[in-house]
């Protein structure tokens, strides 16, 4: 069973001046899931700005759902696993002996202790080391992930008659976030050690685990080591503005870089091959009921896909409304690829995804690129890329 941490509560969702749509709230009876309290909520359009009421069922709905999955819901700070490792000592351990470095800690495989010095694997802090037995890995490798079926509203926006490339700015907003897959799709606050605050994208592959690019949680910057790594994330899935925002708000300090990523060089300029490296993993303290597959196989030049995100970089884009940008695989390597869609800051993290499996599934995420670039480059999630991914699912 898959342990679950909640480092904070719901978080208030955004004031607006907007009324309730609908008359009332819905009742919630005890006995009601609050799964289906949540959709009913939806129905009557709660999301604008919630009343006193609302904010009370919304408080009776984490209840409900701390009693009857309390194994989710472990209240405990996760901020103090990784940053209570030395940087002196995290230098001396190989970054492909590592299945990934957290804020709990950093995670290898068993086979792969024999790499790590013995004095330095002194001084790492038990609770900071998470060893992997070959046989758990074993599991983690024959782990068929759930395959999450939309419904039905497949991808209309790859035969749009405005489709450009060659660096054009072709972004289309997304008018319905509460449509699938887009309500898998969440905008990322980050806020770092020293409190700066960035913004990216994320996205569900499972009901709690969020897939992003590790630049959005690592900072490159190597003049300060100890403050590298983001101190939390706040989560808003599918926000339309900041009016709509249909679930609340959350905030987490559990995530995972991969931990290839911490090896890059930035005395010279990054080479596109680093994207390979460039995804993480956030687990969301609340449950979504919609997520992406991953789809690992059958990836293929001259196929479509749709690169999505909240982008903030222009003027023109202020970060807080979703939109994608429809694009075509050019140059497909053993793990990255490019797809020549139009990117921008604030998108990254976000999925490349398309409907070729015969569901939606995300190929990759928007890792870097520019309009002289001519598109977005994303890592593969196939070999040990997928099992990464896999393995962070199951934490």
């Amino acid at each position: 069973m898959k342990r679950r941490v909640v480092v904070s509560v719901l978080s208030a969702i955004c004031l607006s001046v907007l009324p309730v749509w609908g008359a009332s709230i819905v009742k919630i009876e005890k006995q009601m899931d609050a799964d289906i309290a949540r959709k009913n909520l939806q129905e009557v359009g709660w999301y604008y700005k919630p009343s006193e009421k609302a904010q009370e069922t919304l408080k009776e709905m984490e209840k409900m759902d701390r009693e009857k999955y309390p194994e989710q819901f472990v209240d405990e700070d996760r901020t103090d696993g990784f940053q209570a490792i030395p940087t002196e000592v995290l230098e001396h351990i190989p970054a492909d002996a590592l299945l990934s470095i957290g804020t709990d800690g950093i995670h290898v495989r068993e086979s792969e202790l024999k790499r790590i010095p013995p004095d330095i694997l002194k001084k790492i802090p038990k609770k900071s080391l998470h060893v992997v037995t070959e046989e758990e890995w074993k599991k983690l490798k024959d782990f068929k992930p759930e395959i999450y079926k939309d419904d039905g509203d497949k991808t209309h926006s790859m035969v749009t008659p405005s489709f450009k490339t060659e660096g054009v700015n072709n972004l289309n907003r997304v008018s319905n976030t509460l449509s699938s897959p887009h309500n898998a799709v969440a905008h990322l606050t980050i806020t770092h050690a020293n409190g700066d605050k960035g913004q990216c994208t994320g996205f569900y592959i499972d009901f709690n685990t969020i897939l992003t690019a590790s630049h959005c949680v690592w900072n490159l910057d190597e003049t300060n080591p100890k403050k590298r790594l983001a101190k939390n994330v706040t989560i808003r899935r599918a926000m339309n503005g900041p009016v709509v925002q249909p679930y609340p708000a959350v905030t987490t300090s559990a995530f995972w870089v991969n931990s290839n990523f911490m090896e890059i060089d930035t005395s010279e300029k990054i080479p596109k091959s680093v994207s390979q490296h460039d995804f993480a993993a956030i687990q969301s303290p609340s449950r979504s009921n919609a997520w992406f597959n991953v789809r690992n196989w059958s990836h293929a030049e001259g196929e479509q896909a749709l690169s999505e995100g909240y982008p903030g970089e222009s003027r023109q884009f202020d970060g807080k409304y979703p939109y994608n940008s429809l694009g075509i695989l050019n140059n497909l390597y053993n793990q990255y690829f490019k797809v020549s869609s139009y990117v921008e800051g604030g998108m990254s993290g976000g999925p490349m995804w398309n409907s070729k499996s015969g569901y939606t599934a995300t190929i990759g995420l928007n890792s870097m690129g520019n309009n002289g670039d001519n598109g977005a480059w994303s890592p593969r999630f196939v070999g040990a890329n997928y099992e990464k991914v896999v393995y962070w699912m199951n934490l």
